[in-house]
């Protein structure tokens, strides 16, 4: 089998929609997600969903919490393409539901990751999950 080409190999593999489930736009592809990071670490056996110590786990499994009319507001053109994510998906209501936590696309499995840190120059120990919640991993055909 002959090698991709550059850019064969900046496209990642896409799957399209039906009509009815990115938002009218017919032929919208959407990104195939991955699930390396929780595949590959331990997960916190409890689904409690309560502030707590995680024990000899990278991350706890969660429910996004809907939004009402989720809208998006900017994109940065040059990571879309990167991804090989066309204006079309990016814009699309399917896109748009599940970048807001409202949709869980294919692949999509969310997590809130577990950390501990310094804090007034003194180990704090964990310190729960101060970030968004992770979504899903988008990963190119570069294996990045």
């Amino acid at each position: 089998m002959p090698s991709p080409t550059p850019s064969e190999k900046l496209r990642i593999e896409t799957r399209t929609e039906p009509e009815q489930a990115n938002g009218g736009a017919v032929g919208a592809e959407m990104p195939a997600f991955e699930d390396r990071f929780v595949r590959e670490l331990p997960a916190d056996p409890s689904e409690v969903n309560a502030p707590r110590q995680v024990r000899g786990a990278c991350f706890s499994w969660v429910t996004p919490t809907r939004v009402r009319a989720p809208r998006l507001l900017a994109y940065s053109r040059e990571v879309a393409h990167e991804l090989g994510l066309s204006q079309a998906t990016l814009t699309g209501e399917a896109f748009v539901e599940a970048l807001a936590g409202n949709r869980v696309l294919p692949g999509m499995r969310p997590y809130a990751a577990c950390y501990g840190g310094h804090q007034f120059g003194h180990w704090a120990g964990q310190l729960g999950d101060g970030r968004a919640i992770t979504l899903g991993e988008i990963v190119t055909t570069k294996d990045e």
